[in-house]
């Protein structure tokens, strides 16, 4: 048996000192010997996905977006917050519609409907596909947030979710969105807002829309030229929607 710098060798085994057990216990008590620490890392679960979850009041869904096809119009509606002033009053439409003419000049999306209502907008588009739909939408978004929250004097989210989509793909489909769209005013019960029930919602599209059955409310080509809609492109929007009948400015919503 041996000792070799306070190590015991007994039958060739090494084996520890008290001397050794004695420094070691010093050391620990003055941090030099310290037990290492891993930080904690989340590891989702196979089909998880790690970050904000949604909201169980938006009722919009946050999978994945399907394909959208160029020959179908698409129905998009955005929500705001709770709490916000209301859309109908003030500059809040100058700047939406702002931004619809912004949109309008960038290819691959069209906006070719619109109705504000106090805390939401409908929307009917057209878009290439659906990557498009959706970097125009978020530019669109952000545009719109920074122009109301500079005209209300704040700071923070406007959108309390991301958009709803609706693909439109029957003609039949199509007019009962655009009927959906610019009469929605009526479905909400404030009709006190509509000054004239024979002419459109003024916080729609309907004074460029071309499709009224009245001939009276067919607007001209200054007007047409100027307005902060574009023209359809698609089929469905152009002609196909035709195929049921034009829409009459007496027409109401589902559920009106």
């Amino acid at each position: 048996m041996a000792d070799r710098g306070g190590l015991r060798v007994t039958k060739g085994v090494f084996v520890r000192t008290s001397g050794m057990i004695r420094t070691a216990r010093k050391r620990r008590r003055s941090g030099l010997l310290r037990q290492r620490t891993m930080p904690f890392v989340r590891t989702p679960r196979p089909g998880k996905r790690l970050g904000r979850k949604p909201s169980k009041d938006s009722g919009v869904s946050h999978a994945k977006r399907a394909e959208l096809s160029a020959h179908h119009p698409v129905h998009v509606t955005l929500k705001w917050c709770e709490g916000l002033p209301t859309l109908r009053e003030g500059c809040a439409e100058r700047i939406l519609l702002a931004a619809f003419r912004i949109a309008n000049a960038q290819d691959g999306l069209r906006v070719t409907a619109y109705s504000i209502q106090s805390n939401h907008v409908h929307l009917i588009c057209e878009a290439d596909d659906r990557t498009t739909l959706s970097t125009r939408m978020q530019g669109m978004k952000v545009r719109i947030t920074h122009g109301l929250n500079k005209l209300w004097g704040r700071e923070g989210a406007v959108f309390a979710d991301r958009y709803h989509r609706e693909d439109l793909t029957t003609p039949r489909q199509v007019r009962n969105c655009i009927r959906y769209v610019l009469q929605n005013v009526f479905r909400h019960r404030v009709e006190c807002e509509v000054p004239n029930r024979h002419r459109p919602d003024p916080y729609s599209s309907g004074k460029w829309f071309t499709g009224w059955r009245e001939a009276e409310l067919t607007p001209d080509e200054a007007s047409l030229a100027s307005a902060p809609v574009a023209k359809p492109g698609t089929w469905l929007l152009k002609t196909g929607w035709r195929k049921h009948g034009r829409l009459s400015i007496h027409d109401r919503p589902a559920g009106a």
